[in-house]
């Protein structure tokens, strides 16, 4: 993850306990952030400089300050167990976090707690957040599930079968 603002990268290593920070113009590892279990997604939030880690052994996000290279939180995702996917919405303070068993959760980024929670198809890996559209795309194994986040609600609006394994997916603001 490249954090705009200190210009670093954040890398994390599966199985692993911390995270790496990377001064990407002398190529060296400036930090070292102690994480509380096994990292999964991490996305950053320019508007609170914050970064936002799943930790999937835990059910959790760890909350890392860029400027002291910190974890300052430790929320919990239930009733999404083993966060993967992971997509913030820095405009209305919240971030989306996908579990492997099945259901999305959206957390108030001001508070740290839950909002809403929403079944979605298991598996996720990945998800998306289109802001123009308020949609959030949840990339399972061999299907999608679309959901509309608009009004401080989640409404689920189907599934959409994908290629076998695929659980990847991006939006791109240009060709919306």
């Amino acid at each position: 993850l490249y954090e705009p603002k200190n210009h670093k990268v954040y890398v994390t290593h599966d199985n692993g306990r911390d995270v790496w920070v990377i001064d990407p113009a002398s190529a060296k590892v400036v930090a070292t952030i102690v994480i509380p279990g096994v990292p999964e997604f991490m996305v950053y939030d320019e508007k609170a400089d914050r970064i936002y880690l799943n930790i999937k052994t835990k059910d959790t996000v760890a909350v890392i300050d860029p400027a002291s290279n910190t974890v300052t939180a430790q929320w919990p995702t239930a009733p999404a167990l083993q966060p993967h996917g992971l997509a913030s919405d820095a405009v209305n303070h919240r971030i989306f976090v996908a579990g492997g068993n099945g259901k999305l959760v959206a957390i108030d980024t001001l508070t740290g707690s839950t909002t809403g929670s929403i079944d979605i198809v298991p598996k996720v890996d990945q998800i998306a957040f289109d802001a123009t559209g308020e949609l959030l795309y949840c990339a399972g194994a061999d299907k999608m599930s679309v959901v509309r986040t608009s009004g401080g609600k989640m409404v689920a609006l189907g599934d959409l079968p994908t290629a076998a394994t695929a659980k990847n997916v991006a939006v791109d603001p240009q060709t919306r």
